[in-house]
């Protein structure tokens, strides 16, 4: 009989008094719970590499989906979070900031596969490619700052390894001040700063 009850359950048609006898879910039984795929945060922390803190600031800033909760309140996240974080991560590397990574997410998809193409208006595409661009002069820019810095800096080593009878250029420029000051000139570095 009970056979023929779950049955008639399982095809869809109404039990009398079969709802007060059985669970509603499989999650309601202790010890039982139903797949559905979700990750839990320190799970998701764990794949995508990130800390629980970056997940919850990332889910506030608007560029994660919200989490679902269990009936028990543990924050589940939907599988293709672990995409989206690596996508936010490596967005990050690349000098962008939060809600020019919600752009881009928002042009790729939830799933944060920027090999994956969505339709998407022109002017969304446009505006995406202006997004990197900018990225990239902006990147190219902090480059040739930095090749600056490194000849400055081999310039200074190569400067400082001289012989042992020859003079440090720093000592000199240190001896000059002290020099000038003495003399009641203004040192011209600190006239260069007013």
């Amino acid at each position: 009989m009970v056979g023929s009850l779950l049955k008639s359950a399982a095809a869809g048609h109404p039990v009398e008094g079969l709802a007060t006898r059985l669970p509603r879910s499989l999650d309601s039984i202790p010890g039982y719970t139903v797949d559905t795929g979700a990750v839990r945060i320190g799970e998701l922390a764990r794949q995508a590499q990130v800390s629980v803190q970056a997940i919850r600031l990332y889910e506030k800033e608007g560029l994660l989906a919200p989490a679902g909760r269990t009936a028990a309140g543990y924050r589940e996240f939907d599988p293709d979070a672990v995409g989206v974080l690596r996508a936010i991560k490596r967005s990050q590397g690349l000098g962008f900031r939060p809600h020019e990574i919600a752009q881009l997410i928002r042009l790729h998809g939830a799933s944060g596969d920027a090999n994956r193409h969505h339709p998407q208006s022109s002017a969304q595409l446009i505006a995406a490619v202006d997004l990197v661009q900018a990225n990239l002069v902006e990147l190219k820019s902090r480059i040739a700052s930095l090749e600056g810095a490194k000849r400055d800096l081999n310039q200074l080593m190569r400067s400082m390894r001289r012989p042992s009878g020859s003079v440090c250029p720093v000592t000199v420029r240190q001896r000059r001040r002290a020099e000038s000051r003495s003399a009641g000139a203004e040192d011209p570095l600190s006239a260069a700063r007013s």
